[in-house]
This record gives structure tokens, sequence and C-alpha cells, in this order.
């Protein structure tokens, strides 16, 4: 196999794609298109042609020839930048990013792409943290306002109005915050939740020509001191799907690290609020809600006004959070492997930047 070429028909399939894309209409604007730091060694060596036919023809040729120092082919990189350039759902996105995987995998030999590790980080109580909780000496500390424990109780008492037995609260928490089994998913924890949707997932990428992808948990880093504030960085440079219980906001502790992360802050974060009762119980859905549209104003205004599929609040059931994992990991995993930030150019015009938030959905620090 020629790992310098491409076989007869993916090469086609790259002409006919690369020939919709108006950047070959300039040669200019083309060469703009190499300007991120692993392509603008070829900027000087990109042949000019005199039709945007010949253009794509020669562009081809000389692209799927060049590697970088580590090996790489460049060519799946071009088509990651130009694919970029597009917005996601766009029919020509889609095809570019079929041909990303499709090129990768032929100018490597025929090597199956390495899987897209997808972070996750679970917004848990661990079972010790959930005792405190029931018990109310998580809220004894002097930095925890009256307001605060008057909001927590009254929690309390709304959850067992809806079936929500406060005693057995801590059975549904683990030692690790992973081994959370929420209240609608009939004993089964969130890892095993995560990674079935996951594998579903990455199996219907692999029937569409696209890299598998498996999940990286990494709440544990996110929660302990020492290794919170280099994860929080690298997780809002690189993405993530955060799933936050919205019992567990009403920890003081946990609530102060969550919001101290920003981790809203970047548009490449994917977040799920997820009920202890069912949506149908719309008097606690709709406390959750209030206090989510307070905390969280950007993602909740882009949920409310777009139905931004990023962002989901109150879902109540196992159901609801299986359709959102599903629907949601395919973007943030082509997100992530083009570390691009797919709704960062409209969210700004609509908003302004992101300034992060400075507290988190429910239960309300100082005082």
């Amino acid at each position: 196999m020629d790992q310098d070429r491409l076989p007869g028909k993916l090469h086609k399939s790259c002409f006919d794609a690369l020939l919709q894309c108006d950047e070959f209409n300039r040669y200019e604007s083309l060469r703009a298109v190499l300007v991120i730091t692993e392509l603008q060694v070829y900027q000087d060596g990109l042949p000019q042609a005199k039709n945007p036919q010949d253009q794509v023809s020669q562009t081809i040729n000389y692209l799927v020839r060049q590697r970088l120092s580590d090996g790489r082919p460049v060519f799946p990189i071009f088509l990651t930048e130009l694919r970029n350039r597009r917005k996601v759902g766009d029919a020509l996105y889609d095809t570019l990013s079929r041909l990303i995987n499709q090129t990768e995998q032929e100018l490597n030999g025929g090597k199956k792409v390495k899987p897209i590790e997808i972070p996750f980080v679970i917004v848990a109580m661990t079972r010790d943290q959930a005792d405190a909780l029931k018990t109310g000496t998580a809220l004894d500390h002097p930095t925890v306002a009256q307001a605060e424990r008057t909001q927590c109780e009254e929690f309390k008492r709304v959850l067992e109005e809806h079936g929500v037995n406060i005693a057995n609260l801590p059975d549904i928490y683990g030692r690790d915050r992973e081994d959370w089994r929420p209240h609608t998913s009939d004993e089964i924890t969130i890892r095993d939740i995560v990674s079935e949707i996951v594998e579903l997932v990455s199996a219907r990428r692999s029937d569409e020509d696209k890299g598998e992808i498996t999940p990286k948990f990494q709440s544990s880093d996110f929660f302990t001191e020492g290794t919170r504030v280099e994860t929080w960085d690298k997780l809002r440079r690189s993405g993530c799907v955060v799933i936050v219980d919205a019992v567990s906001m009403f920890h003081p502790e946990l609530c102060d690290v969550f919001v101290n992360s920003r981790i809203d802050s970047s548009e490449q974060v994917a977040m799920l609020v997820l009920s202890p009762v069912n949506p149908c119980d719309i008097p606690v859905n709709e406390a959750i809600e209030k206090k989510a549209c307070e905390r969280m104003e950007l993602a909740f205004a882009d949920f409310r006004k777009h139905y931004e599929k990023r962002y989901e609040f109150s879902a109540g059931n196992l159901l609801s959070l299986q359709r959102w994992l599903f629907s949601i990991l395919p973007e943030v995993a082509d997100a992530i492997q083009s570390m691009r930030p797919a709704y960062r150019k409209r969210m700004n015009e609509q908003y302004g930047p992101k300034q992060g938030m400075e507290e988190f959905v429910i239960g309300q620090r100082g005082g």
C-alpha cells in the first residue's frame, strides 16, 4: 500500500468535497487555511493553479505526500481545518468529518485510528459526603450562611414530599463519584450508564467510518486538592462532558469546588443537571430551573431560547439521561478531535465573550 497516495475512490471523494469549499476560489484564501502552526510550513510550497478544479487536484497531490516530524500525515489535518470553518450540522461539515477519518486511516497504512478519549466529570457526592449532608454536619462550617442551611432543609422537605427518602439518601452514593446511582436509574451506576451509551455511540461512529470513542472519568482529579486546578484548566481547553447530581449541589464543599472550576466558561463543555425526581413533579424542577437560570445564565438562556442540546436541566429519569448522552457525544467527540469550540462563534455573537459564573445551580454561598 502506497502511504503517499489515496486510492481512486477516496481521492475522488476528497476532490468532490474540496471543490465545494470556497477557499479554493482564491489562492490567498486557500493559503489562509494553512495558518495554523502545524500547517504553516507548507504555505510556501502550496501550488497555485489557474482554476478551482486544478487547484483542488494539485493541493491534494501536494499535501498527501507531506508528513509532520512525528510521522502524522498532513492531509487529514488540512481537512480538519477546512471542516472547522463550516457550521456543525452542515452537509459539507459531515462529509469532511468522514473524509478526515478515512484519509487518516489510509495514509497511516490502514492502521485503525486511535479511539478518541472523552473526559467525563461526575459532580456527585461520595458516600461520606452524603452522610454529612443527611445529618447536617456538612452545613456546620462557619462559612455556610444561615440562608443556605434553611434552603437545604426546605429542599429536603420537598424531596420527601416527592417520594425521596432522606434517611436512605446516602445509599445511592459510593466511595467514588462514579458510583452514584441516580434516583431513577434502577440501581445502575452513572459509570455503567455512561459506558453503555458511549459504547453504542462508538459503534455507530465506527459504522460511519468515524473514530471510535471511549470515556475517561476525571472526577477524582477534578475534586482532589493538588490536581484539580491543573485538571480544570485542561478540561476547559480540551472539552468534556459534565453530569451534575442536583442534590449534591447542596453540599457546600462540593459546590464551592465546582463553582471555582468555572468549567462552564468553555463552549467545549457539555453539561447535564440530573434531577432526583421525575420531570412530571413540577414543583421541585421549577425550583431547580429557577436556580439554574440564576447561576448559569448563559447556558440556561441558550437552552431555553435555542433548545441547545449541549445543556439539559431537570432530566429526571434514566431514559432522558441515556438519550442526552447518545445525542451529544458525537459532536463532543468531533470537537475534541479537532480541538475546536464548535459553538464559540455563535454564542459570542449572541451574548458576548463568556466571563464564567460566580456561583452554581442550587444553594447560595455567603450571605
